[in-house]
């Protein structure tokens, strides 16, 4: 089986079957004929990690659905199959119902995801090799570290002397953006499909985003809906 992060609101799966360097390997490989695939709720609390890595909780949100693939090298889609008003639901109950236990009563939540649980059912058989291979696996646009926007960003194009802050995901999502370092507006923000969606001053707005560098050089890129694009850079507090 397969996990992968998603954003929240993804409205499809997309699947590139097979082993696709070479036509006569995906013929060799097996290519996946029946995909089974479930959403699960992703909690990273404060001290949960290994040795090499953070380690999770997880909680099932979905019954499991049964993709049916066809045997092409050629991107599939699906419409996504799970109602996300449903599926944010069932999230705030699953961490709702952990936190309740004794032994994560004084614990801090530090991320919260949506995952993609898949795993084949059935296959293709291939000519020569018995492993089974999928090129690509994704679920609407690429998956946005929510965690990353948090804190101070200031901008170095577009409006001059503008700032915005963002609060952690897992704290209220609070925006508030500052011209001259005079309050502007002030709403919430989440991350959907992808997208930044900003709700402030009784309007709703979506920006498409990229996410540059890591921590103190991170560059935050903004494009709206009227096509301009204004760059961010963290400000470190």
């Amino acid at each position: 089986e397969v996990w992968l992060f998603i954003n929240g609101g993804a409205p499809s799966i997309s699947v590139i079957n097979g082993y696709n360097k070479t036509p006569a390997l995906f013929r060799a490989n097996n290519r996946v004929r029946r995909l089974e695939v479930s959403v699960w709720a992703a909690f990273h609390f404060a001290g949960s990690v290994s040795e090499t890595s953070r380690i999770f909780d997880v909680a099932r949100l979905t019954p499991d659905h049964v993709l049916e693939l066809k045997d092409l090298g050629t991107e599939q889609t699906f419409a996504f199959p799970f109602d996300w008003e449903k599926v944010r639901a069932a999230k705030a109950e699953a961490l709702a119902e952990l936190v309740k236990r004794e032994d994560f009563r004084e614990r801090e939540l530090v991320y919260s995801y949506y995952a993609l649980r898949a795993r084949p059912l059935e296959v293709y058989r291939g000519t020569k090799y018995d492993d089974t291979c999928i090129s690509e696996l994704k679920a609407g646009r690429p998956w946005i570290h929510e965690a990353r926007l948090h804190g101070d960003w200031s901008a170095v194009s577009g409006h001059d002397k503008r700032s915005m802050t963002f609060s952690e995901p897992w704290n209220g999502r609070a925006f508030a953006s500052y011209l001259g370092g005079k309050p502007l507006l002030t709403g919430t923000w989440l991350i959907e499909n992808g997208e930044l969606v900003v709700k402030a001053g009784g309007a709703t707005r979506r920006y498409k985003l990229s996410l540059e560098g890591t921590g103190g050089d991170s560059l935050l890129k903004l494009t709206g809906a009227d096509g301009r694009t204004e760059v961010y850079k963290y400000k470190p507090r």
